[in-house]
């Protein structure tokens, strides 16, 4: 369905014309000590096939004061007017706001993202989702999710965009009704489409992502076409500049975290184990986890794939309830490569490899699991003799139980019996919809579940629960935890510099003061910018400010509900910034 045609658009869809002609956004990924990977796209007049030049900046401030590096760069037809620059030279662990424009001045929304650390590293937070069809519900779990700023990383575990419509979850379809990519083309529109969701856009302008494919990412007529929209479309870094093949990577954040990005969908049935099974990673990436596995040195291993890794029995669940495939829940996942599965573990055990933490999608439901190896050894009362552990959230909009039409006494039913049968599912939920939030510090590793409404949009969440992986344990606690991580604010800087006294805070409907601490007096210039956008909203020039003893008074105007950055000049060219909120 390509953008131009004549659509009607379904609730909260649409492109993000206050930066035109950059409609689709912009977006950052794959990050690095000393890089990262910075995405737009423009839009073109029809028929275009000239390149469009563009500009772009990257600074150590969201008023973009500081520039650390820029570069033009040429938007172009053969990559559908797609940009992705590697950006280098830049400081490990540290934060960054790009934008591009084009020729005629026009900007882009400000993006937000951040570099990975080096060496010493004591906390480490990323937001982790899968199977998120347009059609299926709102992205409410994207707003969200762009809305924090106590998060390092963002992960999506494949099905990031869907090759169809669910006929039972026609939630948000546009007219005429989508048909099944087929062409290249079809695929860029589809991950066009996508991108004129808001939800979508922002939480890929406030983080980096990390994102591996999946079948639906890549069904169709042409694969290779679906690959190279997915390369066009998502900021991730190429392994092979020569094919569209591999995708599989790693990614390390300091003496903390080594993330192996794992593909669990392209090479499977393509190599064989010894005793003749298909295996599930294929032999060339066998090779590269295990050895990136035992070489690792960080304390804690998250291995990202897009398939649930636990054994998932059926066993008791009642014949009345159509879910499954056979014995198993899904053949498709590791329950169908036991052998790959075994191989892993058994590695992982015999080689004393500890704190490796599997974080899965693709199922739709909400789990926190032990994978043991098959060796009799795993005590499912403590979780003793377990090798590792797996986290795998809920589909940010795929249905489930529920959307099948088996929720509420039928789901409590199925529940009980899959408890039952897989005592080391530590956590199980068949219901709702949302991401999760890894919190890692060196003595332990939280897994939360977060949970958001899909059929209409709006601006609440729920904590549902969380556990524990101890230092060196390799099971999930048994005990949740009733309460959410803390993260740490890395706007705090601009924040809390204590050079400026914002009240009230959040600031009333009509207006906040403003004083010094400093020993200041005379003129300033005051700032406001958008705390989401960075855009500038307002400046007001005050001539006389009395260093802490008066208050000049700033009228809100007519400033919406959200977070706002507030930046004074001093005449001695002194620079002070606050974030603010106006409202609840």
């Amino acid at each position: 369905m390509p953008l131009g045609a004549q659509i009607t658009l379904p609730d909260r869809m649409y492109g993000d014309t206050a930066h035109a002609p950059f409609l689709f956004g912009v977006a950052s990924g794959d990050p690095l000590t000393d890089r990262v990977l910075i995405w737009t796209k423009v839009d073109h007049l029809p028929g275009q096939t000239a390149p469009i030049n563009l500009d772009w900046e990257l600074a150590a401030d969201p008023a973009f004061a500081t520039i650390v590096q820029s570069g033009a760069i040429q938007a172009t037809h053969a990559s559908d007017w797609t940009i992705l620059v590697d950006v280098s030279g830049l400081l490990p662990g540290s934060r960054y706001w790009y934008r591009f424009r084009d020729g005629n001045g026009n900007l882009s929304m400000v993006g937000r993202t951040q570099t990975a650390p080096a060496g010493s590293n004591t906390q480490f937070r990323v937001g982790i989702a899968s199977c998120s069809s347009v059609y299926s519900g709102y992205f409410n779990a994207y707003e969200r999710i762009g809305q924090r700023h106590d998060l390092d990383l963002f992960v999506h575990l494949g099905d990031y965009i869907y090759d169809f419509v669910d006929a039972d979850e026609e939630i948000r379809v546009p007219m005429p009704y989508p048909n099944e990519p087929a062409t290249l083309q079809e695929w860029r529109d589809r991950h066009a489409y996508y991108l004129l969701d808001p939800d979508l856009r922002l939480a890929r302008a406030r983080l980096p992502w990390a994102v591996i494919w999946d079948n639906h990412d890549l069904d169709g007529a042409s694969g290779a076409g679906a690959k190279q929209a997915f390369f066009e479309y998502v900021p991730v870094r190429r392994q092979d500049t020569a094919s569209m093949d591999k995708i599989y990577r790693k990614l390390s954040f300091g003496n903390l975290v080594d993330l192996f990005l794992v593909d669990a969908t392209t090479l499977r049935d393509v190599d064989t184990l010894p005793n003749g099974d298909f295996s599930i990673l294929g032999d060339s990436q066998w090779t590269w986890l295990s050895a990136g596995l035992l070489a690792s040195t960080a304390q804690w291993k998250l291995i990202g794939n897009e398939r649930m890794m636990s054994n998932f029995s059926l066993a008791g669940l009642p014949s009345f309830i159509p879910f499954g495939d056979g014995p198993v829940a899904d053949s498709g996942a590791w329950d169908g490569y036991d052998g790959d599965r075994v191989r892993l573990l058994d590695f992982l055990s015999q080689n004393g490899i500890d704190n490796s933490v599997v974080i899965s999608g693709d199922i739709h439901m909400s789990f926190a699991c032990d994978l043991a190896p098959d060796n009799g050894a795993y005590d499912p009362q403590t979780g003793a003799g377990s090798a590792a552990v797996e986290f795998l959230p809920s589909s940010i909009t795929r249905g489930n139980f529920d959307e099948q039409g088996f929720g509420g006494f039928i789901a409590t039913l199925a529940q009980a019996a899959m408890s039952a049968a897989n005592p080391h599912h530590v956590y199980q939920e068949l219901e709702s919809h949302g991401y999760g939030i890894l919190d890692i510090r060196p003595a332990r590793a939280v897994a939360e579940f977060w949970y958001s409404e899909i059929l209409q949009h709006n601006t609440t969440e729920t904590f549902a629960t969380a556990f524990q992986c101890l230092d060196g344990a390799n099971h999930w606690d048994r005990s949740a935890l009733a309460n959410p991580t803390v993260g740490l604010d890395r706007d705090a800087a601009l924040e809390t510099q204590g050079s400026l006294l914002l009240s009230p805070n959040p600031i009333g409907v009509d207006g906040f003061d403003l004083a010094f601490r400093q020993s200041y007096s005379g003129p300033v210039q005051v700032s406001i910018f958008s705390g989401s956008s960075g855009q500038l909203i307002e400046v007001l020039e005050i001539q006389d400010c009395v260093a802490g003893s008066n208050k000049v008074f700033i009228p809100s105007r007519n400033l919406a509900a959200g977070f706002y950055l507030v930046r004074v000049q001093t005449s001695e060219g002194f620079l002070v910034a606050k974030a603010l909120k106006l409202g609840e």
